[in-house]
C-alpha cells in the first residue's frame, strides 16, 4: 500500500508502512503538480508531517491510500499521475502474485 498526500503544489508519496514513532525516518517522493518534476527525499515522520501541514495551509492532509502507483500518463497535452485504488489477487505464479486492477484514479499534473 502507498499513501499519497495532495497539497496545492505537490503530490507526496510514501510507502504505507506503519511508522513506529515521530523520530522514525520516512522516505518519500515529491512530485510537483505544476511541472511533474519528481524528487526523492527523507525526513523524520514528524518533519514530514510538519512540511505537509505547512504546504497544506496549516493542517496535515489525509493520505489517499492506493495499491500501486502506475506512473504518469499524458493524453491530449494533459498529464496525470495514475494510481491503482482497488485490485485483487487473481493468481499466484511461482510465489509471485498477479493482480487484476479494479479501479484507478488519475491525479492531474499541470505541465507548462
Amino acid at each position: 500500500r502507498w499513501h499519497v498526500y495532495t497539497t496545492r503544489s505537490l503530490y507526496v508519496l510514501t510507502d504505507g508502512g506503519t511508522p513506529t514513532g515521530p523520530s522514525q525516518v520516512v522516505k518519500f517522493l515529491g512530485i510537483s503538480r505544476e511541472t511533474g518534476v519528481a524528487q526523492e527525499a527523507s525526513d523524520t515522520l514528524k518533519g514530514l508531517q510538519d512540511k505537509l501541514a505547512k504546504l497544506a495551509g496549516g493542517h496535515s492532509p489525509r493520505p489517499q491510500v492506493c495499491v500501486a502507483v502506475l506512473g504518469c500518463l499524458t493524453a491530449h497535452s494533459e498529464s496525470f499521475l495514475i494510481l491503482v485504488t482497488e485490485a485483487e489477487v487473481v493468481a499466484d505464479v511461482d510465489g509471485k502474485k498477479i493482480y487484476q486492477v479494479g479501479k484507478c484514479e488519475a491525479l492531474p499534473i499541470s505541465l507548462p
